[in-house]
């Protein structure tokens, strides 16, 4: 196939309806022919522009979806670790409070065993116990039990 096909089918056709003006022919078919061969290379040319253009285009798109999903990341990543960090906070706080309930107890334990020594004291001399105080220390005894559980 020719480079050039609308001008040769052109040049044909002028060609049978002039016969004998060959040689301004043969001058327009060269002008013709370097025309559209131009013609079709600029054609080309804007074709492979544009071409160029939107892949440029998709290029810019994904290196902004790309920074994009890098912010995030890098946000919810310093999110994480301050969830991290004040996860381990809470946990510090929450095993210093567990230390300090268990050695609550133990004092518990401990004013228990001296209230039921100091009421067993006061039962021997029952001269002592005129205002209740063997009573009302039983009971304090009976509340602070009830109160470690």
């Amino acid at each position: 196939m020719s480079e050039t096909p609308e001008t040769d089918a052109l040049y044909k056709r002028l060609l049978a309806e002039n016969p004998g003006n060959f040689i301004h022919l043969e001058e327009f078919l060269e002008l013709a022919c370097r025309l559209e061969r131009e013609m079709d290379e600029a054609l080309t040319a804007i074709h492979n522009y544009k071409c160029e253009v939107e892949a440029w285009e998709l290029l810019r798109g994904a290196r902004r979806e790309r920074d994009e999903a890098r912010a995030e990341r890098d946000s919810l990543k310093l999110a994480a670790q301050r969830e991290a960090e004040h996860h381990d906070r809470m946990v510090g706080e929450l095993e210093k409070v567990y230390k300090e309930r268990d050695e609550a107890r133990e004092q518990i334990k401990e004013l228990i065993y001296i209230a039921e020594r100091g009421i067993a004291l006061a039962e021997i001399d029952f001269e002592n116990d005129k205002f209740g105080v063997v009573s009302e220390l039983r009971d304090g005894v009976e509340r602070l039990k009830e109160g470690a559980k």
